[in-house]
């Protein structure tokens, strides 16, 4: 079942679910600054705030007295706390420790948070703490840190120790909070990519990663750095990208504002993919060409039940898979 959040008109830049195993609610930021978190099942707005410039979200495990995480061009990143009935949430703290703009956040457990930047540092923060003292810096890319992915089931079982990143240096670096600074394993794009998008299926053995080029990388984290697959659309840049909840399908959003579904046990040659889905595409009214400005998939989330969400430049929000309201 497909289901549409009426979240607005304005372009949507970024989506981070709710951590929680049996977590419904989905953070949604636009070009306006609108950093909302949306009840998901019952399509309704729960609380948010506004915050210009903003380009990354995250929501606390703490459904009771909810915390949200918002980074962006500001260099920095601003915590805001839900108190008493208002829906619009109080800002509470801000760091300013990354020497560039915050690509991507993620909460680690309660008490900690994880954030990747244009300074190509991915650093750990304790939110009690100083909005100056650092847990952990991890530094191994050349250029901008663009996104930051966890594995489904480690996270579902609050593990949340390995990851990965991309970077527009051309590469997707694995790391292990445990293992200190360094990466364990790098994989490298072909075609010279410049990247923007990545993911890790939910056991994370693959690892998935496009941008520029018009095509998406495949490895295996087992074997090592080697491709094991490529999926190519003509002229058409990989916007975003993630694994379904089973790891079998590859989910690849694109500027014309399709979704691109590929089996990943089937054909990597162009054009040969499982199914298109014009998720996000606007068209030029009266006409039949596409308003690529309009058309974007700019982010692709598969939450903790399995839902695929999908926002774009469209202005929509898209579930894939989610259950009616009750």
């Amino acid at each position: 079942m497909k289901k549409t959040l009426p979240v607005g008109k304005e372009k949507v830049t970024a989506l981070g679910w709710g951590p929680n195993s049996d977590d419904k609610r989905l953070g949604v930021i636009d070009q306006l600054g609108s950093c909302m978190v949306w009840d998901t099942i019952k399509g309704m707005r729960m609380y948010g705030a506004m915050d210009s410039f903003a380009q990354s979200i995250a929501i606390s495990p703490d459904e009771t007295a909810p915390i949200m995480l918002v980074g962006g061009m500001k260099n920095a990143t601003i915590m805001y706390k839900k108190e008493g009935d208002s829906a619009m949430m109080q800002m509470k703290k801000t760091w300013i420790v990354h020497d560039g703009y915050i690509s991507s956040l993620h909460f680690l457990n309660a008490n900690q948070y994880i954030s990747s930047s244009g300074d190509a540092d991915i650093r750990v923060f304790d939110i009690s703490a100083s909005p100056t003292d650092c847990v952990q810096v991890l530094r191994g890319h050349e250029k901008d840190a663009q996104s930051i992915k966890f594995p489904r089931d480690d996270a579902m079982n609050g593990k949340k120790d390995v990851f990965i990143t991309c970077s527009s240096d051309k590469t997707v670096k694995m790391w292990d909070l445990r293992a200190g600074g360094a990466a364990m394993k790098t994989f490298f794009a072909q075609e010279g990519a410049e990247l923007n998008a990545c993911c890790i299926s939910a056991d994370g053995n693959l690892v998935a990663c496009g941008g520029i080029k018009d095509k998406t990388y495949l490895f295996d984290a087992r074997v090592g750095p080697e491709l094991v697959g490529k999926y190519a659309r003509n002229n058409q840049q990989t916007a975003s990208c993630e694994f379904s909840k089973s790891g079998r399908e590859l989910f690849i959003g694109h500027d014309d504002g399709a979704i691109i579904v590929w089996d990943i046990f089937g054909s990597g040659e162009n054009k040969q993919y499982a199914k298109k889905i014009e998720a996000h595409t606007e068209y030029y009214k009266g006409t039949k060409n596409i308003d690529i400005t309009r058309s974007r998939v700019q982010a692709l989330e598969v939450g903790p039940l399995g839902y695929l969400a999908s926002g774009g430049f469209d202005g929509n929000v898209k579930m894939w898979g989610s259950p009616a309201a009750a």
